[in-house]
């Protein structure tokens, strides 16, 4: 058996038809052996979550909408350090400009 199916079959015994899955993605939980991060640091973690997907959907659905996330998630993060980095710059050149 190998993932999806174990995924569909999970899904397919749940008997509360309300039930939905809400996929979701969470961004900088890893470190890797050129992380920056020492053991104890604390990281800039983000949680993006999906729309309730039916409990129905197939594995393939809810990979595909966590992939989705994976984007949004990385963009958004892309932006704030951006957005951070210019601020950075510009209090520096504000400050040598004096």
């Amino acid at each position: 058996m190998n993932l999806v199916e174990g995924f569909e079959i999970a899904t397919s015994k749940v008997t509360n038809k309300k039930a939905v899955i809400i996929p979701f993605h969470i961004r900088g939980i890893y470190s890797y052996a050129t992380s920056k991060y020492k053991k104890g640091d604390i990281k800039d973690i983000s949680i993006f979550f999906g729309k309730p997907m039916p409990i129905s959907s197939t594995a393939k659905e809810v990979k595909e909408s966590v992939l989705n996330l994976s984007v949004d998630n990385f963009e958004e993060y892309s932006k704030e350090i951006t957005n951070s980095r210019q601020k950075l710059h510009l209090g520096r050149a504000k400050f040598v400009g004096r």
